[in-house]
């Protein structure tokens, strides 16, 4: 559960393989600071994000009303050489988030 202020604002589930990260509680503050650590650092992602409508239970989770949306994003992080890392889910409320994407050439 990610908040801020006290307030709950994402859902966040993040899947890795076990052989990149064999005791999750060695983990800490930083999963990518553990993965750079041992020598799993992704080095590029795809993401995908999509509007759904939050479940009952992501709205009783998020204290959202009935006709809650949730930006919903997924990530893949590959290592260099092509195997995948991480699987994120994030679900965000979408009554307080407001994303920003730069493009650039």
């Amino acid at each position: 559960m990610r908040t801020a202020n006290d307030t709950p604002i994402a859902i966040e589930t993040a899947s890795l393989p076990a052989r990149f990260v064999p005791d999750p509680d060695a983990i800490g503050a930083s999963l990518y600071e553990y993965l750079a650590a041992h020598g799993a650092l992704p080095v590029r992602a795809l993401q995908r994000m999509q509007a759904k409508p939050a479940s009952d239970e992501e709205r009783r989770l998020l204290a959202t009303p009935e006709d809650t949306s949730l930006l919903v994003m997924e990530r893949r992080c590959f290592l260099a050489d092509g195997q995948i890392v991480e699987f994120t889910q994030t679900k965000y409320r979408g009554d307080v988030y407001d994303f920003v994407i730069e493009l650039m050439r």
